[in-house]
């Protein structure tokens, strides 16, 4: 996934239930089947505008000359190499910037090799 929380968990899924839920407040009286069907257009058009979303921030990435999208699991080697599981190879190319999906805080292994000199940030902690 590409985009950071506003695009995938946050504003912009959330203003599309809203949007919705708002559209359907005049069905009131409609039938469970009605208001199931409702809710599945809902919850498509959220995962269309944040499908599209996410293809555009990729796109932007993709597009750049001066940047190499490797998308996988990968792991710090050293101080300035990384692994990917997806490509039978080391990286080395600093700076390395990890792009992660996962909700919890970042952790980084404790290693000799490797120090952290800069923080992160995380827009869900």
């Amino acid at each position: 996934m590409y985009g950071g929380t506003c695009i995938n968990v946050g504003c912009i899924p959330s203003k599309s239930l809203v949007h919705s839920a708002a559209a359907s407040a005049a069905h009131k009286k409609d039938d469970f089947d009605k208001k199931t069907s409702r809710y599945a257009a809902a919850v498509a058009e959220r995962e269309r505008v944040t499908s599209m979303l996410r293809k555009k921030n990729f796109d932007k990435l993709n597009d750049n000359a001066n940047v190499t999208v490797i998308n996988g699991t990968a792991a710090f080697v050293d101080a300035k190499r990384s692994a990917s599981k997806r490509q039978a190879k080391n990286l080395r190319s600093p700076p390395i910037i990890f792009s992660s999906t996962q909700v919890q805080r970042p952790s980084f292994p404790k290693s000799t090799a490797l120090k952290i000199t800069s923080t992160y940030i995380t827009a869900t902690h």
